[in-house]
Protein backbone atom coordinates (compact mmCIF):
# COMPACT_ATOMS: atom_id res chain seq x y z
CA UNK A 1 0.00 0.00 0.00
CA UNK A 2 1.56 3.44 -1.16
CA UNK A 3 0.88 6.36 1.20
CA UNK A 4 -2.13 8.47 -0.05
CA UNK A 5 -2.15 12.10 -1.83
CA UNK A 6 -1.92 15.12 -0.27
CA UNK A 7 -5.01 15.80 -2.12
CA UNK A 8 -8.26 14.18 -3.35
CA UNK A 9 -8.48 13.51 -7.45
CA UNK A 10 -10.32 12.69 -9.67
CA UNK A 11 -10.23 12.31 -13.35
CA UNK A 12 -6.73 13.63 -12.95
CA UNK A 13 -3.49 13.21 -15.82
CA UNK A 14 -0.31 10.47 -14.61
CA UNK A 15 3.01 10.47 -15.93
CA UNK A 16 6.05 8.73 -14.87
CA UNK A 17 9.40 11.18 -15.37
CA UNK A 18 12.66 10.19 -14.27
CA UNK A 19 11.26 7.40 -12.10
CA UNK A 20 9.01 9.70 -9.98
CA UNK A 21 5.12 9.65 -10.45
CA UNK A 22 3.29 12.77 -11.53
CA UNK A 23 -0.76 13.38 -10.48
CA UNK A 24 -1.62 16.26 -12.52
CA UNK A 25 -4.99 18.38 -12.38
CA UNK A 26 -8.77 16.86 -11.70
CA UNK A 27 -11.45 17.58 -9.35
CA UNK A 28 -11.34 17.12 -5.83
CA UNK A 29 -14.99 17.09 -5.99
CA UNK A 30 -16.13 20.05 -5.89
CA UNK A 31 -13.75 21.83 -8.02
CA UNK A 32 -11.30 21.85 -10.45
CA UNK A 33 -7.80 21.65 -9.50
CA UNK A 34 -4.57 22.96 -11.21
CA UNK A 35 -2.29 21.62 -8.34
CA UNK A 36 0.47 18.65 -8.87
CA UNK A 37 1.94 16.74 -6.58
CA UNK A 38 4.77 14.23 -7.46
CA UNK A 39 5.26 10.26 -5.75
CA UNK A 40 8.32 9.67 -4.93
CA UNK A 41 7.97 5.70 -4.77
CA UNK A 42 11.97 4.91 -3.17
CA UNK A 43 10.94 7.15 0.07
CA UNK A 44 6.49 6.56 -0.52
CA UNK A 45 5.94 10.67 -0.09
CA UNK A 46 4.13 12.96 -2.39
CA UNK A 47 5.48 15.97 -2.75
CA UNK A 48 3.83 18.98 -4.05
CA UNK A 49 5.35 20.92 -7.51
CA UNK A 50 4.37 23.92 -8.63
CA UNK A 51 0.68 24.80 -10.00
CA UNK A 52 -0.33 25.24 -13.63
CA UNK A 53 -1.47 28.33 -15.24
CA UNK A 54 -4.89 26.45 -15.99
CA UNK A 55 -7.43 24.60 -13.86
CA UNK A 56 -7.24 21.09 -15.76
CA UNK A 57 -9.84 18.36 -15.77
CA UNK A 58 -9.71 15.34 -17.97
CA UNK A 59 -6.33 15.81 -19.30
CA UNK A 60 -4.07 14.17 -21.23
CA UNK A 61 -0.84 13.83 -20.13
CA UNK A 62 2.54 13.02 -22.30
CA UNK A 63 6.15 12.63 -21.05
CA UNK A 64 8.81 12.97 -24.03
CA UNK A 65 12.50 13.98 -23.87
CA UNK A 66 12.46 14.77 -20.05
CA UNK A 67 9.40 17.09 -20.11
CA UNK A 68 5.66 16.89 -18.64
CA UNK A 69 3.13 17.62 -20.68
CA UNK A 70 -0.47 18.73 -19.53
CA UNK A 71 -2.61 18.64 -22.37
CA UNK A 72 -6.08 20.02 -22.72
CA UNK A 73 -8.90 18.90 -20.73
CA UNK A 74 -11.50 21.49 -19.28
CA UNK A 75 -10.95 24.24 -16.92
CA UNK A 76 -14.28 25.14 -14.56
CA UNK A 77 -16.39 27.03 -17.72
CA UNK A 78 -14.50 25.49 -20.96
CA UNK A 79 -12.86 22.88 -22.27
CA UNK A 80 -9.11 23.50 -23.57
CA UNK A 81 -6.63 23.38 -26.77
CA UNK A 82 -3.77 24.44 -24.24
CA UNK A 83 -1.10 22.80 -23.44
CA UNK A 84 1.28 23.43 -20.74
CA UNK A 85 5.37 21.62 -20.72
CA UNK A 86 6.78 21.47 -17.08
CA UNK A 87 10.90 20.49 -16.74
CA UNK A 88 11.56 19.24 -13.11
CA UNK A 89 15.23 21.00 -13.31
CA UNK A 90 13.39 24.17 -13.86
CA UNK A 91 10.31 23.51 -11.47
CA UNK A 92 8.43 25.89 -13.78
CA UNK A 93 5.35 25.32 -16.40
CA UNK A 94 6.08 26.81 -19.61
CA UNK A 95 3.02 27.41 -22.11
CA UNK A 96 3.49 25.71 -25.61
CA UNK A 97 1.23 26.00 -28.80
CA UNK A 98 -2.50 25.49 -28.33
CA UNK A 99 -3.85 22.38 -30.04
CA UNK A 100 -5.93 22.97 -33.11
CA UNK A 101 -9.42 21.87 -31.27
CA UNK A 102 -10.03 22.16 -27.48
CA UNK A 103 -10.61 18.81 -25.94
CA UNK A 104 -10.46 16.02 -23.05
CA UNK A 105 -10.94 12.72 -22.06
CA UNK A 106 -8.31 11.60 -24.95
CA UNK A 107 -5.70 9.26 -25.40
CA UNK A 108 -2.44 10.58 -25.05
CA UNK A 109 1.01 8.36 -27.37
CA UNK A 110 4.23 9.33 -27.37
CA UNK A 111 6.08 7.83 -30.86
CA UNK A 112 9.12 9.09 -32.45
CA UNK A 113 9.58 12.22 -30.91
CA UNK A 114 6.32 13.26 -31.54
CA UNK A 115 3.29 13.68 -28.56
CA UNK A 116 0.04 12.03 -30.44
CA UNK A 117 -2.94 13.31 -28.67
CA UNK A 118 -6.03 11.16 -30.09
CA UNK A 119 -9.91 11.27 -30.13
CA UNK A 120 -11.55 12.57 -26.89
CA UNK A 121 -14.33 15.22 -26.57
CA UNK A 122 -14.93 18.81 -26.91
CA UNK A 123 -17.44 21.45 -25.04
CA UNK A 124 -20.03 20.11 -26.69
CA UNK A 125 -19.50 16.80 -25.38
CA UNK A 126 -19.29 15.71 -29.20
CA UNK A 127 -16.79 13.01 -30.04
CA UNK A 128 -13.38 13.84 -31.79
CA UNK A 129 -12.31 12.11 -34.96
CA UNK A 130 -8.81 13.40 -34.79
CA UNK A 131 -5.31 13.11 -33.89
CA UNK A 132 -3.58 15.95 -33.08
CA UNK A 133 0.45 15.62 -33.40
CA UNK A 134 2.93 18.27 -32.13
CA UNK A 135 6.61 18.24 -32.89
CA UNK A 136 8.74 20.04 -29.82
CA UNK A 137 11.55 20.94 -32.06
CA UNK A 138 9.17 23.40 -34.02
CA UNK A 139 6.27 24.15 -30.81
CA UNK A 140 3.93 23.16 -33.37
CA UNK A 141 0.90 20.90 -33.68
CA UNK A 142 -0.01 19.22 -37.26
CA UNK A 143 -3.92 17.54 -37.24
CA UNK A 144 -4.92 14.35 -39.31
CA UNK A 145 -8.49 12.77 -39.23
CA UNK A 146 -8.53 9.06 -37.94
CA UNK A 147 -9.34 6.70 -40.80
CA UNK A 148 -12.50 5.38 -39.15
CA UNK A 149 -15.42 6.91 -37.41
CA UNK A 150 -14.77 6.36 -33.86
CA UNK A 151 -17.05 6.63 -31.26
CA UNK A 152 -14.59 7.37 -28.22
CA UNK A 153 -10.59 7.07 -27.65
CA UNK A 154 -10.11 7.73 -23.89
CA UNK A 155 -6.44 5.97 -23.33
CA UNK A 156 -3.55 4.91 -25.87
CA UNK A 157 -0.38 2.58 -25.75
CA UNK A 158 2.19 1.99 -29.16
CA UNK A 159 3.82 -1.24 -29.00
CA UNK A 160 6.99 -0.59 -31.01
CA UNK A 161 7.55 -4.52 -31.88
CA UNK A 162 11.00 -5.57 -32.93
CA UNK A 163 11.60 -7.07 -36.15
CA UNK A 164 12.83 -10.18 -34.68
CA UNK A 165 9.63 -10.97 -32.75
CA UNK A 166 7.13 -12.98 -34.44
CA UNK A 167 3.18 -13.02 -33.58
CA UNK A 168 0.73 -15.45 -34.57
CA UNK A 169 -0.61 -14.05 -37.46
CA UNK A 170 3.25 -13.74 -39.00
Amino acid sequence: MATSMSIKRSHHGVGVLNNLLYAVGGSDDHKNLKSVECYNPCLDTWTPVAKMSEYRYGCGIGVMEGVLYAIGGKNNSNCLKSVEAFTPSSGVWTKIADMHFCRMFFGVVVLDGLLHVIGGMNNEDLHLNSTEIYNPKTNTWSLKTLLKDVDWVYSGVVVNRPPHFKTYDD
